[in-house]
């Protein structure tokens, strides 16, 4: 099914996707809600909850349409059951679970100011290099990740560093109102120099995101007035738009006929209804008249290799480009075979599993990601119900940051997990710098040191 096709149907049927988008977001939230620890602002209901309720509601579409077969339906609605299961029992278990410990290793409470400065200097010393070679990522020629290619490794430790820094920063807005108040004023101008690098368009909002859940899980009993949610998704919904009407001025897209939504004026308001239907086009593209189970694929083990070596490490090895092998990737290629630019749909973590593993294996591989999500999601819960853990605003930045980090796996596993692996590579490294600076035997009071109050 092609993307006009799809987005024909979608406008002419919006009002019942609207119905099953929203229904699926109220099972989502429904399933998980217990277990949330900064409930709606929880990266997990990000991902889950908006990203994938519009993709099955994608899917409940084309399902009542008669464009997907039942095998499928019910192969990807178990991986979801099996999913959401495994991620409840996981984050309901009591034992400390052993990514909690490793994090509390990494962690000590002694080094936290000297890794803070450290991660920041080494931000801004990617960032200019990125910057200085290939420019803002905002403001790119054609699609981002093409222009990227080549400096993939750096931008994933700017995508790691990203959310310690604001997080930390966040934190040390606890300890009073002046405090608060130079706090705000740093991470909002962070923010947005993060954002302008990266050039992703929802890149504040998960900033956003990345604030709230610090703020939920440093200070117990934490709540945000409606109008501060609403300006803050108002300010990323603009950013989003100016990404977006930015890329489309540096690629000169002429405001012409919209297709399915051609009596709509703007063509930035035009793009950005169909990024949003976007979240499932992987679905809409390889599932009607099965053509998922005519993807091309390569080996699973590359899959996971190539985002910690590199795309373009790994083709010249391999000698041919492992990019187009992403289910992402296959769902473009299969429809337009000569497509150039590189980036495209994400695989998402069941259709993924269902081309590399088959409908079986792709089941246990979900109930793994499961388990992965759980026991993560457990560590973030018992940073926050723990005062003796919460006194530490490193362990409390680094926790979020693998949570922020690691629900990305969901939209594409290979990446996903490359992120918690560069957690696990960078926080050590930079603990070690702190360890050097902050002397092996000093203490330091901590520069969270979190007040149960808030700011005075």
């Amino acid at each position: 099914m092609s993307e006009f096709d799809f987005l024909n149907l979608a406008v002419s049927q919006w009002q019942l996707l609207l119905i099953l988008v929203l229904a699926c977001v109220g099972t989502t939230w429904w399933a998980l809600k217990k277990y949330m620890v900064a409930g709606i602002y929880d990266p997990l209901f990000f991902v889950l909850g908006v990203s994938y309720a519009i993709n099955y509601g994608v899917i409940l579409l084309l399902l009542v349409n008669g464009l997907v077969s039942i095998f499928l339906f019910v192969t990807l609605a178990a991986y979801a059951v099996v999913l959401f299961v495994a991620i409840r029992h996981f984050s309901a278990k009591t034992s400390p679970p052993l990514v909690l410990r490793m994090m509390t290793t990494i962690a000590p409470v002694r080094f936290g100011n000297a890794v803070f400065w450290a991660a920041l200097l080494l931000y801004m010393a990617l960032a200019y290099v990125i910057v200085s070679t290939i420019g803002f990522g905002l403001f790119a020629e054609t699609n981002r990740f093409d222009v990227a290619r080549g400096y993939g490794s750096l931008i994933r430790v700017l995508d790691c560093l990203t959310p310690f820094i604001v997080s930390f920063i966040t934190l040390y807005g606890l300890r009073s109102r002046n405090a608060a108040i130079i706090a705000i004023f740093t991470v909002s101008a962070f923010i947005l120099l993060a954002a302008v690098v990266n050039g992703a368009k929802v890149s504040v909002l998960f900033s956003f995101i990345t604030v709230l859940l610090t703020l939920f899980v440093g200070r117990p009993g934490f709540r945000i007035a409606r109008w501060q949610v609403v300006a803050a998704v108002s300010l990323g919904l603009m950013f989003s738009l100016l990404a977006l009407k930015v890329n489309l001025d540096k690629n000169n897209v002429a405001d012409q006929a919209n297709g399915p939504l051609s009596n709509v004026s703007n063509l930035v308001v035009v793009r950005l209804v169909y990024r949003i239907i976007a979240f499932g086009d992987t679905s809409y593209l390889v599932l009607p008249n099965d053509v998922i189970d005519h993807l091309q694929t390569d080996s699973l083990a590359v899959r996971f290799a190539a985002p910690l070596i590199g795309n373009t490490n790994l083709s010249s090895f391999l000698g041919y480009d492992v990019s187009n092998y992403t289910v992402g990737r296959q769902a473009v290629l299969i429809q337009t075979a000569d497509t150039a630019v590189f980036g495209g749909p994400t695989s998402h973590f069941d259709l993924f599993a269902y081309v590399y593993l088959g409908p079986l294996g792709g089941l246990f591989f979900v109930l793994a990601i499961g388990i992965l999500l759980g026991q993560l999601n457990r560590s973030v819960l018992r940073v926050k119900n723990s005062t003796t853990l919460r006194a530490n605003p490193y362990l409390v930045a680094l926790s979020v940051t693998v949570w922020t980090r690691a629900v990305l796996i969901l939209m594409e596993p290979g990446v996903g997990f490359a992120y918690i692996i560069d957690a696990f590579v960078i926080f050590p490294a930079l603990s070690l710098i702190g360890g050097l600076v902050a002397g092996a035997g000093k203490t330091e009071t901590p520069p969270g040191a979190i007040s149960e109050q808030g700011p005075a």
